[in-house]
């Protein structure tokens, strides 16, 4: 594309303005998924992919394949061995409890077909190395413990570790309560 001097340069493409989105460290980029916004009033949720490299500073937005997750916000993410990872969240249609890995470099979806629980959303998680393998600890946030969907979830003290063994596996490990959490 040749530009006049006397022509504004096009603008680079950046996401949309959005909240309740992810972003995960890869390489020397920022990996953005997701979230819920747009610009004035429109509110909607979003499942593109976006890269920030951090080198030049520049926003590309991934063109991936596969099988990605639904539009969501209130997700959780992480990155681990060149994978992205997305966990849970939220729609105006659904909730989920659901799995998804993004091969970066091939730009490649797919369901890891795993979930925990009860469909949950705006948890917290992390990433620990814990010998023999890598596991992911996620706590509390919402959850849809009645079925009832976003009206009716309720805060969860649950925890739950996902092992990235060889084969991904769930576990939900008994609490010990103090007397005053089993008041609130």
């Amino acid at each position: 594309q040749i530009v006049r001097e006397d022509q504004p340069a096009p603008e680079a493409p950046t996401p949309s303005p959005r909240a309740n989105h992810t972003t995960c460290l890869y390489e020397s980029s920022v990996v953005l998924f997701g979230g819920h916004g747009g610009t004035g009033f429109q509110r909607r949720a979003w499942n593109d992919t976006w890269v920030l490299n951090l080198d030049n500073a520049r926003w590309q937005e991934l063109q991936c394949q596969g099988n990605p997750p639904a539009p969501r916000a209130g997700h959780t993410a992480f990155s681990k061995d060149g994978n992205i990872y997305v966990f849970g969240g939220w729609n105006h249609d659904s909730i989920f409890n659901d799995l998804f890995m993004l091969d970066v470099e091939n730009k490649d979806w797919s369901d890891v077909d795993l979930s925990w629980g009860v469909p949950r959303w705006n948890c917290c998680l992390q990433l620990v190395e814990a010998i023999p393998s890598w596991r992911v600890f996620v706590f509390g946030g919402t959850a849809d413990v009645f079925g009832e969907g976003r009206a009716g979830g309720v805060y969860d003290l649950k925890i739950g570790v996902l092992n990235l063994a060889r084969e991904f596996a769930w576990d939900e490990p008994k609490l010990e309560m103090s007397e005053d959490t089993d008041k609130q």
